[in-house]
């Protein structure tokens, strides 16, 4: 998870070609007399954050989520990042902790 820049994403010679494809899907696919939006391959926000999913039989998707500011887009970022901590904090301790009405704790898999 890190933040881009439009301007450099658009330089890069996978996200053209993949933007080739989208937009020409999009207009074979326009019917009404205005031409589409070219919402779908340039950002309707200036901030950009990329995520890469990790496909469990061994794949990634890339994913580029426009952002209304900046500074939503770094926390974003902070997020994701503190999410990936926790799950392998998780991964280590056998499961999420939770408190039980008693206040003891338990592993998530043994509270209802």
């Amino acid at each position: 998870v890190h933040r881009v820049e439009y301007s450099d994403l658009a330089k890069d010679n996978f996200f053209q070609a993949r933007a080739k494809v989208i937009w020409s899907q999009k207009v074979n696919r326009n019917t009404s007399k205005s031409p589409p939006s070219r919402s779908c391959i340039e950002p309707p926000y200036p901030a950009l954050v990329q995520l890469e999913i990790r496909d469990p039989l061994g794949g990634k998707v890339l994913v580029f989520l426009a952002v209304q500011t900046h500074t939503l887009a770094d926390d974003l970022v902070v997020g994701c990042h503190t999410l990936k901590r926790e799950r392998a904090k998780e991964a280590i301790n056998g499961g999420l902790q939770v408190k039980s009405a008693r206040g003891a704790k338990e592993t998530g898999r043994n509270s209802a």
